[in-house]
């Protein structure tokens, strides 16, 4: 098991034994714990995480809020990937989604790992198909976001993980009792 994804854990049920389970700091550990899953490919988990706080942020955060955009994007990935492993979606629905995932992501800060982790889904849907349309729908992913798709492929083959989302990487920083904590920093309710 990942140990940023068990020590989230431990803390989301510290906070839930503590009775503060719908707080913005347990919607925090459980959208924590749906990117690290997302990131090893356990796309149920982290679907599930979201689904649990999904009242929580609908709640606590404005609808147009930038971490509302990022759980959106997290559900969109996870639920393209279930449907995608089920046979249930064409390649052009994958790409449909994976592209509305993109849009009003920002591409710095705390958003950075979730449009990476898009980002890379599309280059490998795009390699994988090998037609010149794919190489033109990469050239044009490229130009947008030129700099993180050089730094994804330089990074394959490394130890950044394995499945889909191998190659997204976070800052973490130490939390209380040791824990890891991905660097999302929050500001009024949202992540900045």
């Amino acid at each position: 098991e990942d140990l940023r994804i068990h020590n989230a854990t431990l803390t989301l049920n510290e906070l839930k034994a503590q009775g503060q389970g719908e707080s913005v700091e347990a919607l925090y550990w459980r959208d924590g714990i749906a990117y690290w899953s997302l990131y090893r490919g356990k796309n149920a988990e982290a679907l599930a995480m979201l689904d649990e706080g999904e009242a929580i942020a609908a709640r606590m955060l404005p609808e147009k809020d930038r971490w509302r955009q990022i759980r959106a994007a997290l559900r969109a990935m996870a639920e393209t990937r279930l449907a995608e492993e089920a046979g249930g979606q064409t390649r052009e629905q994958v790409e449909a989604r994976l592209k509305g995932a993109l849009e009003g992501l920002p591409r710095t800060g705390n958003a950075r790992g979730v449009t990476y982790m898009v980002v890379q889904e599309l280059t490998d849907l795009y390699a994988k198909g090998g037609t010149e349309a794919d190489r033109k729908k990469h050239r044009e992913l490229e130009a947008t976001y030129g700099l993180m798709i050089a730094s994804i492929e330089k990074g394959k083959g490394s130890s950044g993980g394995s499945g889909s989302g191998g190659g997204a990487k976070t800052e973490e920083k130490k939390g209380e009792k040791g824990t890891a904590k991905p660097d999302l920093k929050v500001e009024n309710g949202s992540p900045k």
